[in-house]
């Protein structure tokens, strides 16, 4: 691997902060979520993308992985919007 990983973190509340900060350690890592966290993802060295611009969390030319750390109470609805923007993702950058 000649660069480090990109790891995105959609649902960037506690949990999602705690999976990216120990990330940050090894990679890149991105954060998207309903609130807004730019100050904290900022702190750790991490970017934010609001998730109402799903697609450009998507679109990311490094992402390598998405952890999805939402509730479970969430967790379909978060599927169903993700869907259609790794579809365009892959058409556009296989």
């Amino acid at each position: 691997r000649s660069r480090a990983l990109t790891v995105g973190v959609i649902g960037f509340g506690r949990f999602g902060q705690f999976i990216g900060e120990k990330f940050t350690k090894y990679g890149n890592v991105i954060g998207t979520s309903r609130s807004d966290y730019t100050k904290i993802a900022n702190d750790m060295g991490a970017k934010y993308i609001p998730l109402t611009d799903l697609e450009s969390f998507v679109m990311e030319d490094d992402l390598d992985v998405i952890v999805v750390a939402v509730s479970i109470v969430s967790f379909e609805d978060t599927i169903k919007d993700l869907v259609p923007h790794l579809e365009k993702r892959i058409r556009e950058k296989g």
